[in-house]
């Protein structure tokens, strides 16, 4: 699969964090995150597979209790 990415399409669920979904299907959803400088997400779960890749800074993930 290839996309061509561009800056539209992006919401703000909250501030200083954009997201754009770029593949969902019926198991599974990629989403592009574009979170300012200490920003957090709130601790959440999907009943899918969730996949996400990071472009650029750092990251703290937590999977599982």
């Amino acid at each position: 699969m290839f996309a061509q990415g561009d800056d539209s399409g992006y919401s703000t669920p909250l501030e200083g964090i954009r997201q754009k979904t770029l593949v969902y299907g019926a198991r599974t959803l990629m989403t592009e995150f574009r979170l300012e400088a200490g920003r957090v997400l709130p601790l959440h779960q999907h009943p899918y597979e969730q996949t996400g890749y990071l472009v650029r800074g750092r990251l703290r993930l937590t999977i599982g209790q």
